[in-house]
């Protein structure tokens, strides 16, 4: 019998209904089973982590003074509860689940698409390949881009078909959708983006280094994998979507469309439906095969582990880097600010204010006459009052020593914190006046903790942002926590030897310097939402593409979309950034081209706002929540601006002759 012959006979074997079905049976058999080989060895993890915390407590009794960072900050009892809620991850069955939930999708995709056995066949000839490159290990990069160029490869095509049935609706609008989708395929521009993206997302695990620890590999991850599919995506997304529309007018291709007749609402619609169901499937295969590497590489050993979420000194609960991973990087924290130490109606800051205004009065009569004058004193006065507030003062030279001058900060509307068994993070920076990165400070935290105060040291340079990682028994009850910083001055000043102070005082921003941040829930659902969020982002991209490409030229359209897109982007660091510029010069005289520069960059700032707060890349990484709230309201404002695209693009469209016979 021919090859060919054989071929056919096969295609017809997994294009029959009987196949598929069995075919069908045989996949979610093979879920079933592997949900249940996950939910016996989660029961096996979680008796071995039992063991193994039960012998660290023994240690702990045994020892008092062989503690990790989390029991020396407390109560044992506390620190202990704390690392059993971060070693329970290690049974955590969630991305494994997901794993073979989103494997036996695609296989039943696969399946009903009449593509089983083709995709089996290309499965065992890329085994023969890629198992070879594995065996040594100069080959097993390449066996491993391999392996995930394949692996992507096949989840996006299979998408896109499953895609392409779920548009074979009747009517105009699903018929424009699937001709984007074919011609998503076809054009070289988004093909070459498609296969960019494939091979970047293939080639990012094999280029993190294995030698940093943990969380960072994490974390980079999450940076480049989630950010850099977007832009990869948006980028795509902001081509396609104005050559979809320009090309078809140049090229005289609407003429078949108008004169259906289509009308433009529907055309409109159907060309974008068509570029995001195109993002839906790029994200989807992009973030799946990040999460599952996340997982992958979260039950990995971290440093100071001999497995994963076991440490390699006896007596420690936990290592440093598992515990930064799993409460600062996989999780998802809220913030919280410190109360401010007064406000601008303050009877004591008022008075003071007042005798202020009268002794600069005796000096210079005419000062703070008028309101705004006024209203600016109050203002800069105010600052000034808040940063000394925040500012840690060196010690003072006593006879018997150095004796540190304590700060008072508190924080309230904790209770939540309070109740969860999660670790808290207290995170902080402070400045010096010439911020010399060699130069380290001594940092005292003195708690009073629900059971007693204690306090703790740290060592800090200048302009870095340090993170202390702390049971949540140091907030009381009623939710407030309180605390002191002393700044003890710099690791090389000897005053008892030279008389002299050496170090000046360090300065807390009054906006970010001293945060709390404590978990309210799993990194998971924050990845979901991210990605929700990410696709909205696409979506709406796509609409102002559309609507640019209506009446403008391709490279026309394509800048002004690519300008309003850059600038809703970078609003928040154009907000970030006015607050430090200046528009007049050393004699108060105004700069005009910076004053300019300011209104457009205040204008671009206040009209983005709310989109640039979303920042969901930026929180994931940081293992900050983007919470449903958040998530709802970027959903509004992204779904308002697409409509209003929408109808613009639709309005101007009418307005077109598009299907005017020319006579030629």
């Amino acid at each position: 019998m021919r090859l060919g012959e054989t071929l056919r006979r096969l295609d017809r074997l997994q294009q029959s209904l009987g196949f598929k079905i069995a075919a069908s049976a045989v996949v979610v058999g093979l879920m079933l089973f592997g949900f249940g080989a996950v939910a016996l060895d989660a029961i096996g993890s979680r008796e071995a982590v039992e063991e193994r915390l039960a012998a660290v407590e023994a240690v702990q009794e045994e020892d008092g003074d062989q503690r990790d960072s989390l029991a020396t900050a407390g109560d044992d009892a506390s620190a202990l509860a704390a690392v059993r809620r971060i070693a329970e991850q290690q049974d955590n069955p969630t991305g494994r689940a997901f794993a073979i939930g989103a494997g036996g999708f695609v296989a039943l995709v696969i399946v009903w698409l009449g593509l089983a056995l083709t995709y089996l066949g290309i499965g065992l000839v890329a085994g023969l390949v890629v198992v070879p490159l594995w065996l040594f290990e100069a080959t097993r990069s390449f066996a491993l881009l391999g392996a995930g160029v394949l692996a992507l490869a096949a989840s996006f095509t299979a998408l896109m078909q499953f895609l392409r049935l779920a548009f074979s609706g009747p009517g105009p609008v699903f018929a424009i959708a699937r001709n984007v989708l074919a011609e998503a395929v076809r054009l070289k521009l988004s093909l070459l983006f498609i296969v960019l993206l494939v091979f970047a997302l293939a080639a990012l695990p094999g280029l993190l280094d294995g030698e940093r620890q943990l969380r960072f590999r994490i974390q980079s991850f999450l940076q480049y994998g989630t950010g850099g599919a977007f832009w990869i995506i948006a980028l795509l997304t902001l081509l396609f979507s104005v050559a979809t529309v320009a090309f078809e007018q140049r090229d005289k291709l609407i003429w078949q469309t108008a004169t259906k007749p289509v009308s433009p609402a529907k055309y409109i619609f159907g060309k974008w439906l068509g570029v995001v169901g195109l993002n839906a499937v790029l994200l989807a295969v992009c973030a799946s095969g990040v999460f599952l590497f996340v997982e992958y590489l979260r039950v990995q050993p971290a440093a100071g582990e001999i497995r994963a979420f076991e440490p390699a000194s006896t007596g420690v609960l936990i290592s440093e880097d598992r515990l930064k991973l799993e409460t600062e990087v996989l999780s998802a924290r809220v913030t919280a600010e410190p109360e401010p130490p007064f406000r601008m109606d303050d009877p004591g800051f008022r008075e003071s204010l007042r005798e202020y205004i009268e002794s600069r009065r005796r000096i210079e009569p005419g000062f703070a006459q008028t309101d705004e004058e006024f209203e600016e004193v109050v203002r800069d006065t105010f600052r000034s009052a808040t940063v000394h507030a925040m500012t840690l003062e060196p010690p003072i030279i006593t006879p018997t020593g150095a004796q540190a001058v304590p700060r008072y900060f508190r924080f309230e509307n904790l209770e939540g914190a309070r109740r969860s068994t999660r670790p808290v993070t207290i995170r902080f920076r402070v400045n010096s006046d010439e911020n010399n990165p060699t130069h380290f400070y001594d940092i005292e935290f003195l708690f009073a903790g629900s059971r007693g105060p204690f306090a703790t040291n740290r060592k800090t340079a200048a302009a870095v942002t340090q993170t202390m990682t702390l049971p949540n028994d140091i907030i009381r009850a009623d939710g407030v926590l309180e605390f002191y910083m002393s700044n003890h001055g710099r690791d090389d000043d000897s005053w008892w030897e030279t008389g002299m102070q050496l170090s000046g005082p360090l300065y807390i921003d009054e906006t970010g310097g001293l945060q709390l941040l404590y978990s309210v829930g799993d990194y998971r659902a924050n990845f979901m939402r991210v990605i929700f969020v990410l696709w909205l982002k696409l979506a709406a991209l796509a609409m102002l593409g559309i609507c640019a490409a209506t009446f403008l030229s391709f490279p026309v359209a394509t800048l002004v979309a690519g300008v309003i897109f850059l600038s809703a982007e970078a609003a928040g660091f154009l907000a970030g950034s006015l607050e430090s510029y200046r528009i007049r010069d050393h004699d108060g005289n105004l700069i005009w081209w910076k004053y300019v520069a300011e209104q457009i960059a205040l204008v671009i700032s206040d009209f983005f706002r709310i989109y640039a707060s979303l920042r969901p890349t930026s929180r994931l990484v940081d293992g900050r929540l983007l919470s449903l709230g958040d998530t709802a309201l970027g959903l509004g404002v992204l779904a308002l601006f697409t409509l209003i695209a929408y109808a613009v693009a639709v309005l101007i469209f009418r307005r077109r002759e598009l299907a005017i016979y020319s006579g030629q």
